[in-house]
């Protein structure tokens, strides 16, 4: 008969395992790298500029203020500058590329950087 500690013991072997998963289901390899960029709602408006901090064929990451309501799950529409072509990007530019933010990692323990990192994947994977 199991007694509370053995589902504790297999709660806890389940939830490493899933948290070792977690940091090694990234598909694709990304690499630093800071790009202009803007954030569309699928609407069309326009929610934020930012500047990446990795990207990679399958997604980005990127800072960005608290307070802009970025959300696990939420689909956005990443548009890069054309200058980004000048930067050796050129595959980048011009169309928008779909994405569901992954990630969200809230960094407050310094009143003067407060900020959100933001971990998005493409919907269609990019030629870099």
């Amino acid at each position: 008969m199991a007694t509370p500690n053995d589902s504790l013991a297999v709660a806890e072997a389940v939830n490493v395992s899933s948290t070792a998963t977690e940091e090694n289901r990234r598909e694709h390899c990304r690499v630093p790298a800071k790009l202009p960029s803007k954030l569309f709602s699928l609407d069309g408006r326009e929610i934020l500029q930012f500047t990446t901090d990795e990207i990679g064929e399958g997604g980005l990451r990127f800072k960005a203020p608290i307070g802009y309501g970025l959300g696990v799950g939420q689909r956005y529409e990443v548009v890069f500058p054309e200058d980004v072509v000048d930067r050796g990007w050129a595959n980048l530019a011009g169309d928008g590329h779909y994405a569901t933010v992954l990630r969200t990692e809230m960094h407050a323990e310094n009143p003067s950087d407060q900020h959100i990192v933001i971990g998005l994947r493409f919907d269609q994977p990019l030629v870099l």
